[in-house]
């Protein structure tokens, strides 16, 4: 300990860096076994189905990668011999593909270490980013990392080889770079987010709220990119192709299969109520749409003082909303718990209780819903506090 240090503030460096130090042996030690068997179960996570997909993109057969029998053929090997259902559909704009074509070429157990590795780093420069609007709590690093990174949706979508740690960091860094006066290069981060419509869509809305057109060149100059990626792959009318080939397939069994799973409105309501039951679907739209319009105030009001506050509650309200969103995706909601333990203390006991029952996300199939969509729906609620109390904005 330093003699600037107190005890608490010795505490706040040592327990989370053993915390970051135990999950990092833990993922060593997870690695270990053979073929897709790792001491801890399968290898990979959901790897198969975007690995699967490069490969069948760089053997030429692009116009066959939304059909389920090639992606059973390509992801053959990705799964132990005994593990009965060794598929995972890929159901993500064919772009997605060619960004993950370079992991293809790696050995299988290879891919998932450097995809893990990548994940892991976008929670880091995250925590990064936001820590520089965190006066209060900022500079402890270590425990808002470790923080994070035990959270349990992004612990699982990092080591859970998903994608959900990179949605977040591209919420971040684009307000962060709208804010510091770089709005082209902001609104080409937003841009990106292309490659989950159902979360790029609210935030590009947001954005034309705010009638920044900088940022809305740079969104259209990184999705046409994208755009083009996928012109290459599939044609110029490649969004009927993904969207009839690759979304309405996956969507006829998705909700029945995964409500337990599914966080936001909708998942949460039909967990609770019974998946395509009326009143289920009429409660969540309605949230949804309060949602909506309480981001549509928010972002028509605001300015760079309370951007921080703002991209939380877009963030987690983007996530609310999504037509789909599993409790993986729920680490979007993290700006919002960090956000909201900086500007106000009284909400640590809140943070820390949504924190742990986040945790308790393998009750989901004896409760019928995931915590996590408590959790979600929590966090939500801090992110809207937060911008109230920044901004008047909802008055």
């Amino acid at each position: 300990m330093t003699a600037a240090e107190t005890p608490t503030e010795e505490r706040l460096r040592l327990y989370p860096r053993a915390l970051l130090v135990a999950l990092a042996l833990a993922f060593l030690f997870s690695l270990a076994g053979s073929g897709a068997n790792t001491a801890t179960g399968r290898l990979g996570g959901d790897l198969p189905a975007f690995y699967g997909v490069s490969r069948i993109v760089l053997e030429g057969d692009a116009p066959d990668m939304y059909d389920w029998d090639r992606q059973i053929q390509a992801q053959a090997g990705l799964f132990p011999a005994d593990e009965k259902e060794g598929f995972l559909p890929f159901v993500y704009p064919p772009f997605v593909a060619l960004a993950y074509a370079p992991l293809s070429l790696l050995p299988f157990r290879v891919a998932y270490v450097v995809h893990t590795l990548f994940m892991v780093g976008c929670v880091v420069l995250t925590v990064r980013l936001l820590a520089r609007d965190l006066p209060r709590i900022g500079r402890y690093g270590d425990a808002l990392l470790a923080f994070a990174m035990a959270f349990h949706p992004t612990f699982r979508a990092a080591f859970g080889a998903q994608n959900s740690a990179l949605s977040t960091l591209l919420f971040v860094a684009s307000g962060t770079l709208v804010t510091g006066g770089h709005e082209f290069a902001g609104g080409a981060v937003a841009g990106l987010l292309m490659f989950k419509p159902q979360l790029a869509v609210p935030l590009w809305g947001l954005f034309v709220l705010e009638r920044r057109p900088r940022v809305l060149a740079g969104i259209a100059t990184s999705a046409g990119v994208l755009y083009l990626g996928g012109t290459a792959l599939l044609g110029l009318a490649w969004p009927a192709i993904w969207w009839r080939e690759g979304v309405l397939p996956f969507q006829e069994t998705d909700q029945a299969n995964n409500a337990a799973n599914s966080v936001g409105f909708l998942g949460l309501t039909e967990g609770m109520i019974g998946v395509g039951q009326p009143i289920a679907l009429g409660l969540g739209g309605l949230l949804s749409l309060v949602t909506i319009a309480a981001l549509c105030v928010a972002w028509w009001r605001g300015g760079d003082a309370d951007r921080t506050e703002r991209v939380a509650f877009a963030a987690a309200g983007s996530l609310m909303i999504a037509p789909h969103a599993m409790f993986y995706d729920a680490a979007l909601v993290l700006p919002a718990l960090l956000v909201g333990l900086d500007r106000d203390r009284r909400l640590l006991p809140v943070a820390i209780g949504l924190w742990l029952l986040s945790q308790a996300h393998p009750l989901k199939d004896a409760l019928g819903v995931t915590p996590v969509a408590v959790v979600a729906a929590g966090s939500l609620a801090i992110a809207v506090y937060t911008v109230v109390r920044a901004r008047p904005v909802l008055r």
